[in-house]
């Protein structure tokens, strides 16, 4: 990405536009000017006021130099998560349907706003903007409204584009800043896209308001387009990432295998998957969308121990090896 310092000047020049800044609304334009940049989004006047705060608040310069760098890294991670996730918004025919639908329909619920979304499964996924000019185009009452923020607010993907001035109070629920969003990807190259997609869409549905959003399907649409790009990404082996939480499938752990793609999960996520999924005898792998009912529960297969380490782990002489191999452990001679 370009550099915001060498385009636009230095954190100290900064500093020294606003020592020279005639008035409050001169220093929040040099703000808004410092990240003027084709890689990130304009500053909005808000944010600028809320880094202007900041630097108030810092009783050093080297505060203060602080609060610019940090400030600079977080709009660089938030201009590669708008990139990351943009290709699912849900796209135009599917949006001008939603608002076709339920504009000016006095009788919706959100129960059944929740199940027309759903059912456009891995489309369901909208952006903070689809989901304000949807909200402001249904005429509910007050309490079904603020129902229906949840519903929508949950479908969410760019979190962080959530505000609460559009999304009413249920946007402090959904809504992510630039310090969290900053802290989900810390380990994430921001040039690798799918992995930030990825990363976005694991945390999708989790301790929201599930209630209020019917948003219970949601961790399973978001698993299927992870398996997506995973299998895309791959040159046709079997992932130990589990679709479902992006975590690796470690050995020894207790974990689901696929029947057909051999592809794995951790068990606790594949409960969860075909609970969501209506059962296991119509559950799918996220993988290869066959049955789950041929995969299988295992604990997954150790690593082969070198031949030193096999001899200090080797049973004293008048002891049993079942007494120092846990159950799980055990190897037949077959394997």
């Amino acid at each position: 990405m370009t550099d915001a310092w060498r385009t636009h000047g230095s954190p100290l020049d900064i500093l020294s536009a606003l020592g020279f800044a005639e008035c409050k609304d001169e220093q929040l334009t040099v703000l808004q000017q410092s990240w003027l940049t084709a890689d990130t989004a304009a500053m909005s006047l808000s944010e600028a006021t809320e880094i202007l705060g900041r630097l108030g608040k810092a009783t050093s310069l080297e505060g203060q130099l602080e609060v610019l760098k940090v400030t600079d890294n977080e709009r660089r991670v938030v201009a590669a998560l708008d990139n990351a996730v943009a290709p699912l918004f849900m796209q135009r025919p599917q949006y001008r349907l939603v608002q076709k639908t339920f504009k000016g329909d006095l009788t919706a619920t959100p129960t059944h706003i929740a199940a027309f979304l759903d059912g456009l499964e891995e489309g369901c996924f909208m952006s903070a903007a689809q989901a304000t000019e949807l909200l402001a185009g249904l005429r509910l009452e007050t309490s079904r409204r603020f129902e229906c923020c949840h519903v929508v607010c949950a479908r969410v993907i760019d979190k962080w584009r959530l505000t609460e001035a559009d999304h009413t109070e249920v946007a402090c629920y959904y809504g992510w800043d630039g310090p969290y969003a900053s802290q989900l990807v810390r380990s994430t190259p921001l040039e690798d896209a799918i992995k930030l997609q990825n990363t976005v869409l694991s945390h999708m549905g989790r301790a929201d308001h599930t209630e209020y959003a019917r948003s219970r399907r949601l961790p399973g649409f978001a698993a299927r387009i992870i398996a997506q790009n995973i299998a895309a990404g791959s040159s046709g082996t079997r992932s130990d990432t589990c679709a479902i939480c992006l975590e690796q499938c470690e050995d020894g752990s207790p974990l689901w295998a696929c029947g057909l793609c051999a592809n794995r999960l951790h068990a606790r996520c594949c409960r969860s998957w075909v609970l969501q999924r209506g059962g296991e005898m119509t559950a799918e792998c996220p993988y290869c969308r066959g049955p789950a009912a041929q995969g299988k529960f295992t604990i997954g297969e150790l690593p082969a121990k070198s031949p030193e380490a096999a001899r200090e782990d080797a049973p004293m002489e008048g002891e049993e090896e079942a007494a120092l191999v846990p159950p799980a452990a055990k190897r037949s001679k077959s394997d």
